[in-house]
């Protein structure tokens, strides 16, 4: 079922009605990332691990494009330690978020389980080729380094993998993993942009064309900039402004 919303209007209207911990500056960045490779003509598949009730989830699958599949993993209902938390009712909310929404999500294209579960080839039946990555699935140290290593399986050669709550104090491992993953000498990836809650990594052969790209491209430069070095590589770092750090926070208590 096609979506009569787009993804700008999402990102800019109703997302905040979605429960999640996505900031604007990421929904803008993943949004303009998406777009720019509509734009160049890349196609490929879009997964999330990790979807919680679908906040970022519904910008990749508003990207989506004819013929190109999703993958919306997650626990759900089968995790059995946040029965009596606020995580509790995800599988209830991501679907009536979707349908609310008129963002069609085919039960075929949602898997159900822990991702330490997958394998490299249970991916590849589902998606493969994919453009936009996001993982934001178990924040320790086996989780992050598992599902680093499925989405480096399936990416395509110009597919960017979003890795939240990198160099958060509260979830030190993400770090730790995400930077032993890169180190690696067999790892073809490599980080072109942070933000304050994500890193997004591409491969190596790709860096040239993303870092051009938020160094030149109007959607990412009217933030606040700046160049860094990461492992090695150049990195651009994106701050919040504070007027969006303003909309955030309003949208957030208005929801």
């Amino acid at each position: 079922m096609a979506s009569k919303m787009n993804v700008d209007s999402y990102v800019a209207r109703h997302m905040y009605k979605v429960r999640g911990y996505l900031k604007l500056l990421d929904a803008q960045i993943i949004a303009a990332l998406g777009h720019a490779q509509i734009e160049s003509r890349i196609r490929g598949d879009l997964a999330e691990i990790g979807v919680h009730h679908g906040k970022l989830f519904f910008i990749l699958a508003l990207l989506r494009q004819d013929g190109e599949r999703l993958l919306a993993a997650d626990l759900f209902e089968d995790d059995e330690g946040n029965r009596a938390t606020v995580h509790a009712g995800r599988e209830s909310a991501f679907f009536t978020n979707s349908e609310r929404l008129g963002i069609g999500i085919p039960s075929a294209e949602v898997y159900k389980g822990n991702s330490l579960d997958l394998t490299p080839e249970q991916i590849r039946q589902r998606v493969a080729q994919v453009r936009l990555f996001s993982i934001d699935g178990g924040h320790l140290y086996r989780h992050v380094e598992n599902d680093i290593a499925l989405a480096s399986h399936v990416l395509h050669e110009k597919g960017v993998v979003i890795v939240d709550d990198f160099c958060t104090a509260r979830w030190p491992e993400v770090t730790f993993a995400t930077y032993d993953f890169l180190r690696n000498d067999a790892s073809e990836m490599t980080p072109f942009l942070v933000s304050k809650n994500k890193l997004y990594i591409c491969r190596k052969a790709a860096a040239p064309y993303y870092l051009n790209l938020v160094r030149t491209d109007s959607r990412f430069t009217f933030h606040p900039c700046e160049n860094l070095s990461m492992i090695g590589a150049d990195v651009v770092f994106i701050r919040h402004s504070m007027r969006q750090l303003v909309i955030d926070e309003l949208r957030a208590r208005m929801s």
